[in-house]
């Protein structure tokens, strides 16, 4: 296993940040961003079939 993040990694405020600049340098949306919206429902159902509630 390869441990990719860890304790105190903001990789979630640096991903954010990396996003804003490439849309503020693009000036536009892009379309493929529109996949990341499908990951937390497919997570929940993983999640369901396994029996897990969080």
């Amino acid at each position: 296993m390869k441990i990719l993040v860890g304790p105190p990694d903001q990789w979630g405020g640096r991903a954010a940040l990396d996003w804003l600049g490439r849309l503020a340098r693009s000036g536009k949306h892009d379309p493929a961003a529109e996949e990341l919206l499908r990951m937390p429902a497919a997570i929940d159902r993983i999640d369901g079939a396994a029996g897990l509630r969080l």
